[in-house]
């Protein structure tokens, strides 16, 4: 395994949402499952007005932080932090193909998501509360996000999901059979925190067209 660099306190919680990335989607691996490297370029802070998809401008709380990173010279990975480290948004962006076939059946089975969360917060775990299937407003969604009850008296309750989605228009060859080209793990954790408002941000995300226009509205949210 590559080595990491230490991460602030303040930012801790990115490893939680990457860390559910991983057991759903099994994307953000120095091996592949075909046993293939995995190149993956070091992560570096960026304005939170470059990233390519458009959680920024539709997500409740407050973006302090923003990552990217890149996998293989083809995928966009992007870690986003919330409310000072309350919580995280990770996501992979596949601009000009898509995944495979198991990273779609992976993200649609409510069993693998539940496994998933009790995993990721282990000894804090105490039960999956509202489970809500996500349907995106115009594109190709398949995934869950729930409300999490743990057992940290600093924490109580937190927002969890992890999506996938096709926000790219199908490209007319022959060979593409219209699988997702997006992964979004996201984790919020604080009693504000509510999976109604949640489940509007990841049902309207889309990738960032205009650029100066995405800037802009950041500005003035």
């Amino acid at each position: 395994m590559a080595r990491r660099k230490a991460v602030p306190s303040s930012i801790i919680g990115l490893g939680v949402a990457a860390g559910l990335a991983v057991l759903m989607a099994c994307q953000a691996e120095s091996v592949d499952k075909s046993g293939r490297g995995v190149h993956l370029s070091e992560w570096k802070e960026i304005p939170v007005a470059e990233v390519d998809l458009t959680f920024p401008l539709l997500v409740p709380a407050r973006v302090t932080r923003a990552e990217y990173r890149n996998r293989d010279n083809q995928i966009n990975q992007h870690r986003l932090e919330f409310d000072g480290g309350k919580g995280t948004l990770a996501t992979e962006y596949f601009p000009t193909a898509w995944f495979a076939d198991a990273t779609e059946r992976r993200m649609a089975d409510i069993e693998t998501f539940k496994a998933a969360l009790a995993k990721r917060f282990e000894k804090e775990f105490a039960e999956v509360g509202e489970i809500r299937e996500i349907r995106h407003s115009r594109r190709k969604a398949v995934g869950f996000v729930a409300d999490v009850k743990i057992q940290n008296p600093g924490r109580g309750r937190c927002v969890a999901a992890a999506v996938a989605y096709r926000l790219k228009n199908r490209s007319g060859h022959g060979n593409d059979p219209g699988n997702v080209d997006t992964v979004a793990t996201l984790f919020y954790c604080d009693d504000g925190g509510k999976v109604p408002d949640f489940s509007r941000a990841l049902e309207n995300v889309d990738v960032v067209v205009d650029r100066h226009a995405f800037a802009a509205a950041l500005a003035a949210k």
